[in-house]
């Protein structure tokens, strides 16, 4: 069978959803997932023209070859086939209603996160803000864009992963007006001065800096109750006005701290409230894992939906709570939606080809020579010259040991929202100020927010205190020697680390090991090929990129370009 899976683009009562986008299953393997972000070029983007056309035209597919579409929606009552069939038909897209199935939020993050596993047998936790509504119909005066929030929704699941199938464990019972872990973590956000849910990353990177003052030690966030029952004691009483429900809350618990407006400065304040919610975090799911554990004897993990993407609770989880084995698949959350989608159609309608197997985060199409070229000479302000791949690679680590910041893109591009060596900005990690640098001249990020370390993974433990595969910057590792490495070193001396394999990505992988020729430093400083914007996608994408920012120069497939 030939299965889309792709998630709405909005909710029956028109509420935008974030993180389109859609997955193709062909003969139970996964053969393309592209995110809407990337071909409109807005972070976040909802809906599914652009990515459902880019797929069926790069796969020789019409709308009309496809057996089964399997959509998933959040903020809403599970969605009926002829909803999904009004969306596509609004984008232009006229299927069947026989041809489309509905999975569950959570259950879609579910198999998104165990079906490409190593396990048999595995715990699954999903964590996010929210899933979809409990019910079967909204409260009365709830389904619009300001009161959703007012049901009870999903938003901590528990499920068994088996063989082929995934079952719903148990859930946490979260009563509309209770913070799940990913709500309050949310409201702590907005604060702190990041105004979004998606700015959560944001949060965890600046917690580094309230870690060792560990100012407000003895305040609890979430009760602990036996049996694994986690109770968040900041309550979700008013989205609308989030920052003033945590300052109402934190003043309750002898707390005077005034909660930041954006683009105001960080102070120690700030940054202790930051560490309480990480601590806190952290404190929580530990409770919560040791319980599963416990009460199903299985020491494999999984871990989807928007909290998957902590890596510092990630890593607190694999050193604490007695798990063996741990898996994180990148686009754990709601980027993700479609390929969890797609996993269920395969699952359930197509049981035939239903084999699980691990697949490779670089998802998108490969552009071609051709494609690259044309691209190439639509630009008339630079020059470029065609290598041959090992001359290009060798050039490519030359220029990083001489301090310039270089623009990588080859083959396709990665799933999630992390760049993973495909479409990477890429820097000397052993120049502390080449963080700084890039953010003044390229990322114009925050300060506090730290840099990625892409290492060769057979020499990752030289560098990281990390033994285990970590090949998409999701779990945390302490940086043995920061002073080699500074650039990718954070505050409290850890880093987000993606660790590198020849089988994994080739390329990349020679690239590190130039470079590593070079300078004797297997590590490479990897940030996303973008600027306040989406992670690009297409060469011209990246040539748009590097010409707008101060790149030195660009790799694009066999082509080093430089700026006139």
């Amino acid at each position: 069978m030939k299965i889309i899976g792709f998630n709405l683009e909005e909710t029956a009562y028109g509420l935008p959803l974030d993180n389109g986008g859609v997955s193709l299953i062909v003969g139970g393997e996964v053969k393309m997932l592209i995110n809407e972000e990337r071909l409109t070029r807005k972070q976040y983007q909802a809906g599914f023209s652009k990515s459902l056309s880019y797929i069926l035209e790069n796969n020789g597919l019409g709308i009309d070859d496809i057996d089964l579409f399997v959509a998933s929606s959040c903020l809403d009552v599970l969605s009926t086939p002829e909803e999904v069939q009004r969306q596509l038909l609004k984008n232009g897209f006229d299927v069947s209603a026989e041809k489309i199935q509905v999975c569950d939020h959570h259950l879609s993050h579910a198999y998104s996160a165990f079906f490409p596993s190593p396990f048999e047998e595995a715990i699954v936790m999903v964590l996010d803000g929210d899933g979809n509504v409990l019910t079967e119909q909204m409260a009365q005066g709830t389904d619009s864009q300001e009161q959703y929030w007012r049901n009870k929704n999903e938003h901590n699941s528990y499920y068994i992963g088996k063989g082929t199938g995934v079952t719903l464990l148990e859930r946490d019972e979260i009563e509309a007006g209770e913070n799940g872990f990913g709500g309050v973590y949310r409201y702590f956000t907005y604060f702190c001065g990041f105004p979004g849910y998606k700015y959560a990353g944001k949060l965890m990177g600046l917690s580094a800096f309230g870690a060792t003052r560990n100012k407000y030690k003895n305040i609890q966030i979430f009760d602990l109750l036996p049996g694994g029952v986690v109770k968040c004691l900041v309550p979700d009483s008013d989205r609308l006005n989030s920052s003033e429900i945590v300052e109402e809350w934190l003043h309750s618990q002898g707390v005077s701290v005034t909660a930041r407006k954006d683009g105001e400065e960080i102070t120690e304040d700030i940054e202790d409230v930051a560490w309480l919610i990480q601590r806190e975090l952290d404190r929580a799911l530990l409770h919560k894992v040791q319980y599963l554990i416990e009460k199903t004897g299985i020491k494999n993990l999984c871990i989807a939906g928007g909290v998957g993407l902590n890596a510092v609770s990630n890593r607190f989880l694999l050193d604490h709570s007695g798990i063996e084995n741990i898996y994180i698949q990148p686009a754990a959350g709601d980027s993700g939606q479609c390929l969890g989608n797609a996993y269920y159609g395969l699952a359930h309608f197509d049981t035939e080809h239903t084999v699980r197997k691990p697949i490779s985060v670089y998802q998108g199409k490969e552009y071609s020579d051709e494609e690259i070229v044309t691209a190439l000479k639509s630009c008339t302000d630079i020059t470029f010259q065609q290598m041959n791949f090992l001359d290009l690679a060798s050039l490519a680590a030359q220029k990083i040991a001489e301090g310039k910041i270089i623009g990588w893109f080859q083959g396709r591009s990665e799933i999630g929202p992390r760049a993973l060596g495909n479409r990477s900005i890429l820097a000397d990690p052993r120049k502390a100020e080449m963080k700084d640098i890039i953010n003044e001249r390229v990322k114009h990020r925050e300060s506090f927010r730290p840099f990625a370390p892409s290492v060769l993974e057979e020499k990752s433990h030289e560098c990281f205190d990390i033994s285990i595969s970590a090949p998409y910057m999701i779990i945390n590792a302490q940086v043995k020697q920061p002073e080699k490495i500074p650039a990718v070193t954070h505050v409290d001396g850890s880093a987000r680390i993606q660790t590198v394999t020849k089988a994994q990505n080739e390329k990349y992988y020679e690239l590190i090991s130039q470079f590593d020729e070079i300078t004797g430093i297997p590590v490479l400083l990897n940030t996303s090929f973008n600027d306040n914007e989406a992670i690009v996608d297409s060469p011209l994408d990246a040539l748009n990129t590097f010409k707008r920012t101060n790149l030195d120069v660009l790799f694009i497939g066999n082509y080093f370009v430089q700026k006139i």
